[in-house]
C-alpha cells in the first residue's frame, strides 16, 4: 500500500494481500508512478549479494498479472527508471531496457558471458569487496541516462571447487576469482542514451593511466552529470571525475581537478572502501562544483566542502565521520535552503553513533539525535538514519545494549535552532514490544565497557558479556570473541542476540570479552593503519595481551581462556594460537576455535588483499608473517578446531585444505569439521544449527563443563 504522510485519508491499496501471497513472490518493487508491481520470484541465491529470479509484472489498475511482461528467467538484476515505468534489467550479463513496462526490450550489450564479461552488474570480487551490492546500473535522476560499469574478467584465474548435492558425479562449480597479485578484472564505464538508443563511452582516468586502476562507485549530480570514483589497484590514492553527458554531439565529458584527487601515505584511502559518496551543494556550473565528503584530518576522518578552490574542514576534533556501515563515508542529506548538512558521527564515543548537523563554515556539530538516548534510556546509543530524497522526513533506527532495536519516523524541520526540535513529530513505527517483554522476563547476559593501557602505548576500548545473576566471587571461564579486521569495530553500543553474547554467557555461564585493538576503525587513522601491509600479527598479539589482562581479573579463571571467531576472526584466531607462548606454561589460551579461517594471503582476492598488503612483489616478508602456514613450529597440541564449508566461495576450503596438510606434517593434533556444499556463512538447511552446537560442546569440552541439553555430548 502507499501511505499519504500528509493526509492518512489519501491511503492506498496498490495489491491486495492476498494477491501478493499467491504470487509467490519474496519481494517486490513500485514503479515511479504507482501503476505497476515487479514481483520477485524463482529467486535463486548467487553470492552474498547477488541472486537470481524472474520478476512477474503486477497491473495495479486491473490487478492483475500481466503473462506478457515478464522478464527471462534468472533475470539477474532489475530496476524501475526514477520517473513513469520505465524499467532495466539484467539477463545473461547482458543490460536491456524498456522504454515502458510494455514495450519491447531493447537490447544495450551484446557481449555478456558468465566468468568473463559483466554488464551492470559486478563480477564476483567487485560485488563482495568493493560495490557491497549486486549492480552496477544507475539511472540518472530524469530517467534520460543510464550509467553502468562493465567488467572483463576474460584473463583472470578461476577457482574451482565441487558441489555434492547433485548426481552420482559431483558438479563442478568455476568462478573468477583473481588472488592476491594476479590478474584483476579490467573495468569501464558507458552512459546509455534512452532517448537516442545510443551508448557512450566514458574516459577512464588519466592519472591511473600507466597503473592497474579500479571502477568505485558512479553517483549523480544532476540529470546529465554524474560523479565517478575511480581509486588505483592498491587502494591508496582515489580520484573523482565529473562526467557530463552531451546527448546532441552523443558522447560524454570529464573533468577533473587536484583538489578532487585523495591519497594516503600511511595506508589505505577511506576507512574500508576506498571512495567515498559526494554531496552537492552546487553543481549549476560543472566546472564550479562544490561537493561534502569526508577526508582526514589531524589524523580523523572529517567533513569537508571541496571545490577546485581547496578543501575547507567543516568539523575538527578526535572522532570520525562516518555512515551506519563505515564502507562509504557519506554525508546524509544536505539542505539546500538553509545550508546544513546533516551527517552521521562518534562525536559522543567511538561506541556511539548519531547524526549530527552542521553549517556550511566550520563549528561545533550539533546533535539531532541524541535526544533520543535520554526518551528511550539504554535503546538509542547507536543510530542509523534513512532520509527521505527531498529532506523532508527520516525513519530513524535506534539500537542499544539493553534491549531490542526501535523504528521511529520523523518530520525534519531544517530551520529550527533547538537541536532537540529539528526532528520532531515522531511516529513510533515499530517498538518491538512484544521481543522486549521476552528479554525483560528473561535472565539474559549483562553488558560492560572498559578500557586498559596497552604496552603498544594505545588504550584499547573492550565489551564484557557476563551471565546473569554474575557473582565476582566466583571463577569464570572466558571466551575472546574476535573479528580484527581492518577497520572493522567489535566493541559498540548495540543490541545483540548471538551465540557468544547471549548464549554462553546465560546457558554455560561463560564470560564473553571482545576488544578493538590495533587495526580497528574509529580510533583514528594511525591505530587504524598500525596493519598496514603486516595484517595478522599485531591483532594476535593485541588479543593474546587482552586475554593475560582479562585473565587477571579476579573474577575469570585464568586456565580456562578460549578464542573463537569466524573468517577473518577464524584467521586472527589461529594466529593467536600461533603467536601464543611459546613454551607450555606460557600460554594464555587453552583452545581455539576457527571457523572459515584464511591461512594465507596469497589465497585471497585482489581488491581486499591487496588493499591492505600491496602486492607480493614489494611486501613477500608482510606476506610471509601473515601466514598461519609459516608460524606452525609453537602450534599447541590438542587445543585447535577448524571448521570450514566445502563449497566456500569467498574463503575457499582450499585453506583448510592447506591448513590441515601443514599441521599433519607438523605432527599436531586437532579436530577438523567440514560442512559439505556449504558457503563462507553455513547456513543452508540446517547448518547454522549443527555448527553452532559443534562449537557449543567444543568449547564445553575446553572448559572441562557439562554439554548443555539438547547439544551431542
Amino acid at each position: 500500500m502507499t501511505k499519504n504522510l500528509d493526509d492518512s485519508s489519501k491511503d492506498a491499496v496498490l495489491m491486495p494481500q492476498e494477491d501478493y501471497e499467491s504470487s509467490g513472490a519474496i519481494t517486490y518493487r513500485v514503479s515511479a508512478d504507482l501503476k505497476y508491481i515487479a514481483l520477485l520470484t524463482q529467486y535463486k541465491k548467487g553470492w552474498r549479494h547477488s541472486y537470481n529470479g524472474t520478476y512477474l509484472i503486477y497491473d495495479v489498475t486491473t490487478q492483475t498479472i500481466d503473462a506478457t511482461l515478464v522478464t527471462p528467467d534468472d533475470t539477474q538484476y532489475f530496476v524501475w527508471a526514477p520517473s513513469g515505468n520505465a524499467l532495466a534489467y539484467v539477463h545473461g550479463f547482458d543490460i536491456y531496457y524498456r522504454p515502458a513496462v510494455n514495450e519491447d526490450s531493447v537490447r544495450v550489450t551484446f557481449d555478456g558471458r558468465s566468468n568473463y564479461i559483466y554488464n551492470g552488474i559486478p563480477d564476483w570480487v567487485y560485488e563482495e569487496e568493493m560495490i557491497s551490492s549486486n549492480n552496477v546500473m544507475y539511472f540518472s535522476p530524469d530517467g534520460s541516462y543510464l550509467a553502468f560499469a562493465k567488467f572483463d574478467d576474460s584473463l583472470c584465474q578461476r577457482i574451482n571447487f565441487e558441489r555434492y548435492d547433485g548426481g552420482i558425479y559431483p558438479d563442478m562449480q568455476v568462478v573468477s576469482y583473481p588472488k592476491s597479485s594476479t590478474t584483476q578484472p579490467t573495468s569501464a564505464v558507458f552512459v546509455y542514451d534512452v532517448t537516442n538508443n545510443a551508448t557512450y563511452d566514458v574516459d577512464p582516468p588519466a592519472v591511473f593511466s600507466s597503473v592497474d586502476y579500479l571502477f568505485n562507485r558512479v553517483t549523480w549530480a544532476k540529470d546529465d552529470t554524474f560523479a565517478l570514483t575511480w581509486s588505483n589497484r592498491v587502494q591508496n590514492e582515489s580520484v573523482m571525475h565529473l562526467v557530463t553527458v552531451n546527448s546532441g554531439t552523443q558522447d560524454t565529458t570529464s573533468i577533473t581537478d587536484d583538489q578532487f584527487y585523495h591519497s594516503s601515505s600511511t595506508g589505505w584511502v577511506y576507512q574500508r572502501r576506498p571512495h567515498w559518496i559526494p554531496v552537492f551543494a552546487n553543481i549549476t556550473v560543472v566546472d564550479e562544483a562544490e561537493y561534502y565528503t569526508v577526508l582526514p584530518k589531524d589524523n580523523w576522518q572529517h567533513l569537508h566542502l571541496v571545490s577546485k578552490n581547496g578543501r575547507i574542514p567543516i568539523t575538527e576534533g578526535e572522532f570520525t565521520v562516518t555512515s551506519e556501515s563505515a564502507s562509504y563515508p557519506s554525508v546524509e542529506v544536505y539542505d539546500q535552503d538553509t545550508k546544513k548538512i546533516y551527517f552521521s558521527a562518534t562525536k559522543a564515543s567511538p561506541q556511539h553513533r548519531h547524526i549530527y548537523r552542521n553549517s556550511v563554515t566550520p563549528s561545533e556539530p550539533e546533535c539531532i539525535t541524541c535526544k533520543y538516548a535520554t526518551m528511550y534510556e539504554g535503546r538509542c546509543d547507536y543510530i542509523s538514519t534513512s532520509f527521505s530524497t527531498d529532506g523532508s522526513r527520516v525513519i530513524v533506527r535506534c539500537a542499544g545494549d539493553s534491549l531490542p532495536p526501535l523504528y521511529l519516523m520523523a518530520k525534519i524541520d531544517h530551520t529550527q535552532t533547538d537541536p532537540d526540535m529539528v526532528f520532531n513529530a515522531e511516529e513510533e513505527l515499530e517498538m518491538n514490544e512484544d521481543l522486549v517483554t521476552t528479554v525483560e522476563n528473561t535472565d539474559v547476559s549483562t553488558k560492560e565497557y572498559g578500557t586498559f593501557e596497552s604496552t603498544s602505548g594505545y588504550t584499547f576500548s573492550y565489551q564484557v558479556w557476563k551471565p546473569p545473576n554474575f557473582d565476582a566471587t566466583r571463577k569464570y571461564p572466558l571466551l575472546i570473541d574476535v573479528y580484527a579486521g581492518p577497520g572493522y569495530q567489535r566493541v559498540y553500543n548495540g543490541w545483540s542476540r548471538g551465540w557468544s553474547s547471549r548464549f554462553l554467557p546465560s546457558a554455560m555461564d561463560v564470560v564473553v570479552a571482545s576488544v578493538d585493538g590495533r587495526g580497528s576503525n574509529f580510533y583514528g587513522e594511525d591505530f587504524m593503519h598500525e596493519v598496514y601491509k603486516n595484517l595478522g600479527v599485531k591483532e594476535a598479539l593485541d588479543q593474546l595481551e587482552f586475554a593475560e589482562y582479562m585473565g587477571n581479573m579476579d573474577w575469570i579463571d585464568e586456565t580456562k581462556i578460549a578464542a573463537w571467531g569466524w573468517s577473518y576472526g577464524g584467521y586472527t584466531t589461529s594466529m593467536i594460537l600461533a603467536n601464543d607462548g611459546p613454551a607450555e606454561a606460557e600460554r594464555k589460551i587453552k583452545c581455539g576455535l576457527a571457523v572459515a579461517p584464511l591461512v594465507d594471503w596469497r589465497f585471497y582476492d585482489t581488491i581486499y588483499s591487496e588493499r591492505y598488503m600491496t602486492l607480493v612483489d614489494g611486501n613477500e616478508d608482510g606476506y610471509n608473517g601473515a601466514s598461519v602456514l609459516q608460524k606452525l613450529d609453537n602450534f599447541p597440541q590438542s587445543r585447535y578446531v577448524l571448521i570450514h564449508g566445502t563449497a566456500d566461495d569467498n574463503v575457499h576450503f582450499q585453506n583448510a585444505a592447506r591448513m590441515e596438510s601443514a599441521l599433519v606434517e607438523k605432527d599436531i593434533d586437532f579436530k577438523a569439521i567440514f560442512y559439505a556444499d556449504q558457503d563462507h556463512s553455513i547456513n543452508v538447511g540446517n547448518a547454522n544449527r549443527h555448527i553452532f552446537k559443534v562449537l557449543t560442546r567444543e568449547l564445553a569440552r575446553c572448559f572441562d563443563m557439562d554439554v548443555p541439553s539438547g547439544v551431542w555430548t
